[in-house]
């Protein structure tokens, strides 16, 4: 089922310029993002895919996909990055029913990743999950994964060894919200948030 978007939400939509000069549209998944959503992770390459969703994959199963699509903008979130109509980057959380903490996960299209992109997508992710009051967030990552690590520890995030899975590490980011940011100023933002 589709929820309209919140005006908090849609204060997420902005365009960025990369750190190469590309420029991106940043805004709130819509529950009409399911094609597009499924065309982007078609396009990742099996290591970016690997990295994201733990093993290869070329498409979503309906439940995946229903999660990335079908958020309510509070307990779930994913924010899409666009360019020339195509999604190119997909950061999102969803917090469990009761729990004040959110799984969070990010993943950048090959030909997009190291021009700061996911900076842009995780900062702008951040600053909406403390501002809808959540005090968590946590992931978990593949120890090799250098750029998710040091993605995550720009953010604050503390990396250990994940208690189950020796080949992966648990991030952890605790939350002190609310933190500013509306559309007119979101760059600034994503460039400069606490630690």
């Amino acid at each position: 089922m589709c929820a309209p978007i919140p005006v908090s939400a849609l204060a997420i939509a902005a365009d960025a310029q990369l750190d190469d000069g590309r420029k991106v549209r940043v805004r709130p998944v819509d529950c009409d993002d399911g094609p597009a959503v499924q065309a982007f992770v078609a396009r990742l390459s099996p290591r970016t895919s690997r990295r994201r969703f733990f093993r290869p994959v070329k498409a979503l199963t309906p439940l995946a996909l229903a999660r990335v699509v079908e958020v309510d903008y509070a307990r779930s979130m994913s924010i899409v990055a666009e360019s020339d109509g195509r999604i190119v980057g997909l950061a999102e959380y969803v917090a469990a029913p009761g729990e004040h903490s959110a799984e969070v996960a990010v993943v950048i299209a090959d030909e997009w990743q190291g021009a700061g992109l996911g900076r842009v997508l995780f900062g702008a992710l951040l600053a909406h999950a403390a501002n809808q009051g959540l005090a968590r967030l946590r992931g978990e990552a593949f120890a090799d994964n250098a750029p998710i690590l040091a993605l995550t520890h720009r953010f604050g995030f503390s990396a250990r060894p994940h208690p189950e899975e020796e080949d992966l590490v648990a991030l952890n980011r605790e939350l002190a919200g609310p933190w500013p940011h509306d559309g007119a100023r979101l760059a600034a933002v994503l460039r400069d948030l606490p630690a």
